[in-house]
């Protein structure tokens, strides 16, 4: 009786309206990487792609400067020139500490050690990941590339999607509940195992000349890393006292509620290529 009133209270919750979004997403980074392969409809790939940066960092800024849109388009500004100037190291790190300074300036009270430390690692987070996005999406746009991004996507919405569905359904135990406390064991691990069956799925379907192991060590290891990432957004949001990064999609909130398990994949693969 109580799987029912959850199976129940599942249809009733917002669970279309995140696949349809999520599906969405997918379907749009997909029609990205066909155009760039192609080499056509450049502009709508560049369209998105300086968009989604552009939203990332005014959500980043929303966080924790929530009704005050003055603030929040300063440091954005801010944060576009550090994006842009990132392999410009003299003129990079000027950009990257002035951000700091304005930020406690604008910040109430100053000086916040916490919130600036926050502020600071997913500053560095998004940068760096939305670097190696547009490194590899534009400067070497490989079929396998742009086949590995659709798969760390696909990853993150699996993982995104099923934890929530089994949280839902036969969730009791809170993962981490000073951080989120939606988020249950029960859907943590009923994601990871999930995630993993559907990629022996696509495996079987699609044909791949990675190893079996290795496809299924890369689901397993990012469903892991995917769920840590959504705790540290989650923990942001604590931090700025909020609790969506913005209101623009349906059924998660804002662009970064829905690719912060992405973009923290991404950081992690950008940190083993530097390693």
């Amino acid at each position: 009786m109580n799987f029912i009133n959850a199976l129940v209270n599942l249809v009733k919750s917002n669970l279309f309206q995140r696949l349809v979004s999520a599906c969405f997403l997918l379907a749009v980074l997909i029609f990205n990487i066909i155009c760039l392969q192609n080499g056509t409809n450049l502009w709508f790939f560049y369209t998105t792609i300086y968009a989604v940066i552009a939203i990332s960092f005014w959500e980043l800024n929303n966080i924790f400067f929530n009704k005050h849109i003055i603030k929040s388009l300063i440091l954005t500004a801010i944060n576009l020139l550090c994006f842009c100037f990132i392999a410009e190291l003299p003129i990079f790190f000027p950009l990257l500490i002035g951000s700091l300074i304005v930020f406690n300036l604008l910040s109430t009270p100053r000086l916040n050690i916490k919130k600036t430390i926050v502020y600071l690692l997913y500053l560095a987070i998004l940068l760096v990941s939305f670097n190696f996005i547009f490194f590899y999406l534009i400067k070497l746009p490989s079929v396998y590339i742009l086949t590995f991004m659709v798969y760390i996507f696909a990853i993150s919405i699996m993982t995104d999607t099923f934890g929530y569905i089994v949280g839902k359904l036969i969730g009791k135990h809170k993962l981490a509940p000073s951080i989120s406390p939606g988020k249950t064991i029960e859907g943590a691990l009923g994601a990871l195992v999930l995630t993993g069956l559907c990629s022996w799925l696509i495996y079987t379907l699609l044909p791949f000349k990675l190893s079996f192991n290795y496809f299924i060590g890369i689901a397993i290891a990012g469903c892991i890393i995917a769920q840590i990432g959504d705790l540290f957004e989650s923990y942001v949001k604590r931090v700025g006292g909020v609790k969506d990064s913005s209101h623009l999609i349906p059924g998660h909130g804002g662009v970064l509620d829905r690719l912060d398990s992405f973009i923290f994949l991404i950081f992690v693969v950008q940190i083993l290529f530097w390693i």
